[in-house]
């Protein structure tokens, strides 16, 4: 197993000492939110199973929607600013 030595910033150090737990390493807390982030996103799995089809169309459609909207915002913000 190698080693890595990294440089950050005091008070990123200081927020990390608030979540570490006693008798827990560093390297041991790293591990631990890595492994926890990759496993969140499982929770959410099958999360919209009970819905029927028609409402996931609804959904999707409004959300194609927003972001389409959005999409046309940014390019005409942008083109006001690179004018």
């Amino acid at each position: 197993m190698g080693f890595k030595t990294l440089t950050i910033k005091e008070e990123v150090y200081n927020e990390l000492l608030k979540i570490k737990r006693d008798n827990e390493s560093f390297s041991e807390l790293f591990e631990r939110m890595v492994k926890r982030e990759k496993s969140d996103i499982l929770k959410f799995a099958g999360a919209w199973s009970w819905m029927s089809d028609s409402e996931l169309e609804k959904i999707v459609t409004g959300i194609r929607r927003l972001r389409e909207s959005a999409d046309k915002s940014f390019e005409e913000r942008m083109k006001r600013i690179f004018k």
